[in-house]
């Protein structure tokens, strides 16, 4: 029975040094590169000097191994390698309007003032004019895209109903933009500017230059700027 018994304890002792010895694997995070219209640099090493291996442009989508205050640990082309902590984000930046604000912009083809509000029986927004609703429209985020839809519409006898626009959430100087068709829309001329509208001043607003003209998106806001309009407040 000791013999027995003896040959248990060997057992359980090298399988309790098998499960410490065996090394843990920290948890992958999902992060993504906010930097502007720089480059972010990739480096060899954790510190400054140390060789760059690559560079990441703003929006990117990094797998990270692991980080303190100062630099992470992420996956590069096969590789590891290491960035400042603080230019990873745990979410891409939204430019969905706070459903519990109300938005007026100035029209300055129409010289007219139209709010835009969320009617939370129907989960639209409406555009709003001399207390007539001109324009409903759906606002939701699909993955790294922010997308809206044209529900109801009549402007000056025209109806743009079933209309449907998106506008990428990872954006960075020089991308281009296409629509769900693969057309091309648009290229992001910068993405860390900072505007001054009636409404107030808006940082890290992203510049668009359109079929149209130009737009500005600021986030949590969405558009806040065309050439024909402007955000004037927001209660």
């Amino acid at each position: 029975m000791s013999k027995y018994f003896t040959l248990l304890i060997i057992f359980t002792f090298v399988i309790a040094m098998f499960s410490f010895s065996k090394p843990t694997s920290a948890a992958i995070e999902t992060k993504y590169v906010s930097c502007g219209d720089s480059k972010l640099n990739v480096k060899k090493d954790k510190n400054k000097t140390s060789a760059t291996i690559g560079q990441l442009r703003n929006g990117k989508k990094v797998k990270v191994l692991g980080e303190s205050s100062d630099w992470a640990k992420i996956t590069y082309s096969n590789k590891t390698g290491y960035v400042p902590t603080k230019n990873l984000k745990n979410k891409l930046p939204s430019y969905l309007k706070n459903t519990n604000k109300t938005y007026y912009y100035n029209n300055g083809v129409w010289g007219e003032i139209y709010k835009t509000s969320y009617n939370k029986s129907t989960k639209l927004w409406e555009d709003t004019l001399d207390e007539t609703v001109f324009f409903k429209y759906k606002e939701f985020e699909y993955g790294t895209k922010h997308v809206k839809v044209i529900v109801d519409s009549a402007i000056n006898g025209f109806d743009f109903t079933g209309d449907y626009s998106e506008l990428p959430r990872n954006m960075y100087k020089g991308m281009k933009i296409y629509d769900y068709k693969k057309k091309y829309v648009g290229k992001v001329i910068t993405v860390n500017k900072t505007l001054k509208v009636r409404a107030g001043t808006f940082k890290n607003v992203v510049q668009v230059k359109e079929k149209y003209g130009i737009s500005y998106y600021a986030p949590n806001i969405g558009l806040i700027k065309t050439d024909t309009e402007e955000l004037v407040e927001i209660e």
